[in-house]
């Protein structure tokens, strides 16, 4: 399931570039800043705190998810205000969705082996 939940944010940042980039319609900043409405969000929503204490790096993916929908949320005020985006912005936006996506990764590793030894 982590492996759909992660594809699926990837899909999610990817339809939000695109609408930065003029490609498709640009989503309204309510639904970008709650993180908790994407994918990802409701399944970290739905991790017991159990779950959340046997991975430490749980609050670093948490963490980082909030940051992007926050940097999100501001590109599309951003855009909203001036029709434009700040590369700068956008280069936060980019890097963080990568590095938000290769902790999700490390992290699914992690539990696939430790899922194997049990």
């Amino acid at each position: 399931m982590l492996r759909v939940i992660i594809t699926d944010h990837r899909l999610w940042r990817y339809r939000l570039y695109q609408a930065v980039l003029g490609m498709a319609a640009m989503p309204e900043p309510q639904a970008i800043a709650d993180f908790h409405a994407c994918r990802l969000g409701r399944w970290i929503d739905g991790q017991s705190v159990v779950d959340q204490a046997r991975w430490p790096e749980f609050s670093d993916i948490v963490q980082r998810h909030q940051r992007f929908h926050q940097t999100a949320r501001l590109l599309v005020d951003q855009w909203q205000q001036t029709r434009e985006a700040s590369r700068d912005l956008f280069r936060d936006l980019i890097q963080q969705g990568r590095d938000l996506s290769d902790r999700l990764e490390q992290w699914a590793r992690m539990a696939e082996s430790q899922k194997g030894r049990e």
